[in-house]
């Protein structure tokens, strides 16, 4: 924003230079502190919504419903280690690089899937939702936040979370933190949802939900995507596969696809 405004007024400092007497310099401010306005203006109607954003506490929640006894071992087996690697492949799969020309900040940043699905599955429901939660902390910062050693250093990364997500023209980084959460199967929280923005790229989280709210929050998602900003992914963890993904599988045999495109089944059982 300070490089768009610098060009009219290194323009208009160099008209007063030429000026040579005090009051002539009154012409060209008049005629370019509009132009600078205008073009401060651009930029401050993206960042400005960018600044105020929060995470949307009434279509998602933080902590899962239930409690989850124990923690992901960190000696993870090696299925656990595959289903991470998976995970992650599938987050960013079509996700782009989430920018746009710095020149054109108006411009929907660079998403290739806005929307997509993927299906988590383990021997147990418990081991399965055991590693939606490890994973959604991976993603979503907890981790880096839990290594700032201080309150100020908690601040600072918060500060440059903030400010990438103020730069429209920066491409995303693997480790750039995520927004991540559950959703909530209840009638206030499906109106949240209607009318959610996503602030960064958001991963959801679905756990056991019955499948008439899953379904039914599917749809809403689906019909708000084109409009997402940010790509977001749904979780869905289950013992069994969900009816409600409507899943049929390819001739291969190997890939499940629905209305949305491919939607990776991922399990986490045997180790």
């Amino acid at each position: 924003m300070l490089l768009i405004a610098a060009v009219p007024a290194v323009v208009l400092a160099l008209l007063i230079a030429a000026a040579g007497r005090a009051g002539d310099w009154l012409l060209p401010a008049a005629i370019l502190l509009p132009m600078v306005f205008v073009l401060c203006l651009v930029p401050a109607l993206r960042i400005g919504p960018t600044l105020i954003a929060r995470y949307d506490d009434g279509a998602l929640r933080v902590a899962p419903v239930g409690v989850i006894d124990e923690a992901l071992p960190r000696d993870r087996g090696a299925t656990q280690k595959a289903a991470r690697v998976q995970l992650l492949q599938w987050c960013f799969d079509g996700a782009g690089d989430g920018r746009a020309p710095f020149w054109r900040p108006w411009l929907m940043p660079g998403v290739g899937r806005r929307f997509s699905m993927a299906v988590l599955m383990g021997s147990t429901e418990a081991g399965a939702s055991q590693m939606a939660e490890a994973f959604s902390r991976e993603i979503d910062g907890s981790h880096q936040l839990s290594q700032a050693d201080s309150r100020w250093a908690r601040l600072c990364l918060r500060l440059r979370v903030k400010w990438n997500d103020c730069q429209w023209w920066r491409a995303r980084e693997l480790a750039d933190p995520w927004d991540s959460g559950y959703l909530i199967d209840d009638l206030l929280a499906l109106q949240y949802l209607r009318s959610f923005h996503p602030r960064r790229a958001t991963l959801m989280v679905a756990v056991a939900m019955p499948a008439g709210a899953l379904r039914e929050r599917i749809d809403v998602l689906c019909a708000r995507c084109a409009a997402f900003q940010h790509p977001v992914r749904l979780l869905v963890v289950d013992g069994a596969l969900p009816a409600a993904l409507d899943l049929t599988l390819d001739p291969d045999g190997a890939t499940w696809r629905n209305g949305t495109g491919a939607v990776p089944v991922i399990s986490v059982s045997g180790d």
